[in-house]
């Protein structure tokens, strides 16, 4: 499928000719002015980006909690709420907001409520107490947190909703949740507690739909607690305040392969680790309360690549809570001011793709055949020497040489399938041309 999408984006791409090198990867932007206050959680709904916090402005819009981006400029979300926003999930064409409020919209809401696009419903009588995570499993809507009742029932910490009515998930949890993930069919269940359902359970556990399960002995060590998860390659990977996971050393960081755990390289280092996780062009981003990823400095977000962590330029200068992938670039939001040394107020956006400031094609320029499996020819009627560069969707250089007026064939058989750029250029003119490695 990988291939194959690969080939459709192929197909509607064109080449450009610039005049200055403008490939340009892995950088920091803001979304527009920010926030007046924290953002504690995001999600995509409706083509928009939703945010959910503390705040009050957004974009120098009066907002309550919550609000929305188009990709241009901030808005409400009818009136908001009248308290913190901790969680943001979309079930049966709805957006569900969870958090510590008494009303939303105006109207009695109890720590949780559903947005139909036009105005704000509460979710019976809610829950008594917060709401930290939720996530939709098997055609409901399961929420964890704080609390001790859902809909007047004494479900504590954790229960579902099917759209009319709660109901308990085979026992609660002996302390809050704070992350929920669906994986293979089976809803994990993170926090701080050491029993759920009845059983031990060291800060994880499963549940299949009847049963629950641990994840062999848990985290443990800090506060122990488990405070994100997300899928990765083939493994759950689980962040939060642990410094060991399964009896392993594993520092803020741990992934469970279906039956033991192991570290993520030598993990997190700084004050009580990662608080988000979130997949994103290839790697797995880690954000939250640090200072290093894998041994070097990396300032509150870090990416691992499956076998290195590495930072994100200067990172940011505060606390990070959640991350989201909207319109191809990833949305960041926590308690900090600046993004990449840039003033971005609480929200910013990361892009790992190549920009491209576009001209006329240069129709001189040949690269052939594309796509291609192996060899690659390149040719250009342009009697100026110049340089040829074949670069991958992330910037890196991968191999260069010198191209003149005889065709240039360049192995690229031992690259992974995918997108890749040609960059030639001289002394008058730089040509770039997208080509797909099958």
């Amino acid at each position: 499928m990988k291939k194959n999408y690969f080939n459709l984006v192929c197909s509607l791409l064109t080449a450009v000719v610039i005049q200055t090198n403008q490939l340009s990867s892995q950088t920091w932007s803001t979304v527009g002015t920010g926030m007046s206050s924290d953002v504690q959680t995001t999600v995509v709904y409706n083509g928009d980006l939703y945010a959910g916090g503390s705040f009050t402005l957004a974009g120098g819009i009066a907002v309550n909690k919550i609000a929305k981006w188009n990709g241009t400029t901030w808005s409400s979300v009818g009136s908001g709420m009248d308290g913190t926003v901790y969680a943001l999930a979309v079930y049966n064409s709805e957006l569900y907001a969870g958090g510590n409020f008494a009303n939303a919209g105006g109207t009695a809401a109890s720590s949780i409520a559903k947005w139909n696009g036009t105005s704000w419903q509460p979710l019976t009588s809610g829950i008594v107490g917060s709401v930290y995570a939720l996530a939709v499993y098997n055609g409901e809507l399961y929420v964890g947190g704080n609390y001790t009742s859902a809909g007047g029932n004494a479900l504590a910490g954790l229960s579902k909703w099917n759209g009319t009515a709660w109901s308990g998930i085979g026992g609660s949890p002996n302390n809050s949740v704070a992350s929920l993930l669906v994986s293979n069919n089976e809803l994990y269940v993170g926090g701080g507690f050491s029993t759920l359902g009845g059983i031990s359970a060291a800060s994880i556990a499963k549940w299949n739909g009847t049963t629950w399960s641990a994840l062999g002995s848990g985290t443990a060590g800090g506060s122990g607690g488990v405070i994100c998860m997300a899928n990765y390659g083939t493994d759950i990977y689980v962040g939060g305040n642990f410094t060991s996971a399964g009896g392993t050393a594993a520092n803020f960081m741990a992934k469970w392969n279906g039956t033991a755990w192991s570290a993520v390289g030598s993990g997190l280092s700084g004050f009580a680790g990662a608080y988000s996780l979130m997949p994103y062009n290839g790697d797995l981003y880690a954000a939250g309360i640090f200072t290093g990823a894998g041994g070097s400095p990396a300032s509150y977000i870090a990416k691992w690549n499956g076998s290195a962590w590495s930072a994100l330029g200067t990172g940011l200068n505060n606390f990070t809570w959640t991350m989201c992938v909207y319109n191809s670039e990833l949305y960041v939001g926590g308690s900090f001011i600046t993004a990449g040394g840039t003033t971005a107020n609480r929200i910013a956006k990361w892009s790992t793709s190549v920009g491209i400031k576009e001209y006329d094609a240069d129709a001189s320029v040949k690269i052939y055949p594309n796509p291609t499996n192996d060899l690659l020819t390149l040719s250009t009627e342009d009697k100026n020497i110049s340089k040829f560069e074949l670069i991958d969707m992330k910037g890196s250089v991968l191999m260069n040489g010198i191209l003149d007026t005889q065709p240039q064939i360049i192995d690229i058989s031992t690259f992974s399938s995918g997108m890749y750029y040609v960059r030639i250029s001289n002394s008058k003119t730089t040509t770039i041309k997208k080509v797909v490695k099958n």
